[in-house]
């Protein structure tokens, strides 16, 4: 099984990779995800929940599956 089958639309998630504004343990909501088929990868479109600075707070970043572990799922 790989990263990309455990992360789902609507799953609560932790983020594991710290970037500005999101530490590493911010929570946030998967929102959607884009495949790229060339490189063959997806990336989920997170929106920032808790723990992370107020101005990226209901924002959406992009992750790979494996910088996120699924807290709560949907």
């Amino acid at each position: 099984m790989s990263y990309d089958d455990k992360v789902k639309c609507g799953d609560l998630v932790e983020i594991h990779r710290a970037s500005i504004g999101a530490p590493k343990g911010t929570l946030g909501i998967i929102m959607g995800s884009n495949y790229n088929e060339e490189l063959d990868y997806i990336l989920w479109d997170v929106m920032m929940c808790a723990g992370c600075h107020d101005g990226i707070r209901g924002k959406k970043r992009r992750y790979f599956a494996q910088d996120l572990e699924v807290r709560q799922s949907a």
